[in-house]
Order: C-alpha cells, then sequence, then structure tokens
C-alpha cells in the first residue's frame, strides 16, 4: 500500500499518529502496527526518515478489526515501512482535490459541538475519524492554558468558529514545542492562497467539565500556492 502522509502527531510518550491518503483509491488511511498499536517513533525512523508530512511511504498492509468512527486504522508488517518520496508535493496537490470538503460535519459525517466561546470542538456520533478541509479564514497562535504555551489554530468556516491543539509540531523531539516550526507554518499560512487543515478524532472522553465526545485535533496544516 502507497499514501501520501496528510496526519501526523504525537500519542503519548513515544507513539505517534501517522496517516495519509491512499494513492489508489484516495480514501483515509490510519497506519498502526499489526497488534493494533499507535507506531513507536522508532517505527517512522526509517532509512531516510523519520517519516515526515508530505511524505509517499509505502507498507505491506495487515487488516484490523475497526470500528465507527475508526474504519480507517491498517496494520503493517513489521520492518515494512519505507519512505518511496520526500516532501511530494504533487502527490500531495492530487490526493486533496480528492478529499478535502468544506465542513467538519461533511469530513465526519456527524454534527460538531461547540463548546463556550470556540475553545474546543466534539462529536458524539461521527461515521469515520479523518478528514481534511478547506476552512473560510486560519490563523494560529499561542496560548497557555495552565502548563506552559501550547499552539493553537483557529478557524472559520461559515458560522463555525474552531480553536483546537494543533499537534503536528510537538512529535520531535520529545513530544515537546518546536516554536521555530511554529513561526515556520505560522508565515506558511500567512502567504499560502489556500489552506488545507488535517483533522483527526480521538478515542471517547469525558472532560473535567463533563462534556464527553470524540474531541478535535489538527494533525496536519498544509499551506498551498497557485
Amino acid at each position: 500500500m502507497e499514501i501520501v502522509v496528510t496526519h501526523l502527531s504525537k500519542f503519548g510518550g513515544t507513539r505517534a499518529c501517522l496517516a495519509g491518503v491512499d494513492l489508489d483509491t484516495y480514501g483515509f488511511v490510519r497506519v498502526k502496527q499489526d497488534n493494533g498499536y499507535f507506531p513507536t517513533r522508532d517505527d517512522l525512523a526509517v532509512a531516510g526518515g523519520p517519516i515526515a508530512l508530505g511524505d509517499v511511504i509505502a507498507f505491506d498492509a495487515v487488516p484490523l478489526y475497526v470500528t465507527a468512527p475508526h474504519r480507517e486504522n491498517v496494520g503493517f508488517a513489521p520492518g515494512s515501512l519505507e519512505i518511496l518520496r520526500h516532501s511530494a508535493a504533487a502527490f500531495m496537490s492530487e490526493a486533496l482535490g480528492h478529499v478535502a470538503c468544506g465542513s467538519l460535519a461533511d469530513g465526519f459525517d456527524g454534527e460538531p459541538v461547540q463548546d463556550g466561546h470556540g475553545r474546543s470542538c466534539r462529536f458524539t456520533e461521527a461515521a469515520n475519524s479523518l478528514c481534511i478541509i478547506t476552512p473560510d479564514r486560519v490563523t494560529l497562535d499561542l496560548a497557555d492554558f495552565g502548563h506552559g504555551d501550547e499552539p493553537r489554530v483557529r478557524w472559520w468556516t461559515g458560522e463555525l468558529k474552531i480553536n483546537s491543539p494543533l499537534d503536528d509540531i510537538r512529535l520531535y523531539p520529545d513530544g515537546q514545542l518546536d516554536l521555530d516550526a511554529f513561526d515556520q507554518i505560522d508565515a506558511q499560512v500567512d502567504a499560502a492562497d489556500q489552506v488545507f487543515l488535517a483533522c483527526s478524532i480521538g478515542g471517547w472522553h469525558v472532560a473535567p467539565s463533563g462534556s464527553a465526545g470524540y474531541w478535535l485535533l489538527v494533525a496536519g496544516v498544509h499551506a498551498l500556492h497557485n
């Protein structure tokens, strides 16, 4: 199987959530170990790696038992991950053209629930767990929620204003915030003709406030120029 990597974020201390678009079917694929666990950073450190957003990768696919909304999960045979191309802009543009949509409701086939002041977004039901949207407007900033600066991406789609964690720049090293990467992404967003947000929802979670659902994060920002 060959995919172009559109989603990449940390998961726990040593693992990563890696996903992309199948270049044969243009369906979303979340890459997991053949036992169903998220891949480790060592898994991503293949020859020429580590694997990064925009890379085209290949692996021997292993079927996994899946349930909604995480229907995109596919396992990889140990040792089969490889990078075919780095920063494959043409493949990325083609994939985005096939899968991008204008709203979270269309992308996840479920209605988003927005908490107060646009601080977060969740789903109580969703048919799938990966999508890519083209918002009307995007801004990036750093916010302090009591545990240091956290990268956030704010975007507007029609009447909906969303403020979600930007997780793709926390993967290396050791899950720490890379301020240089944040500044680079911020500048790319400002200069882009079109911005695509790679969105993902995780497992069911109940927040301290009592709000429950599948919570949203942004696992990739793709800034394109005409």
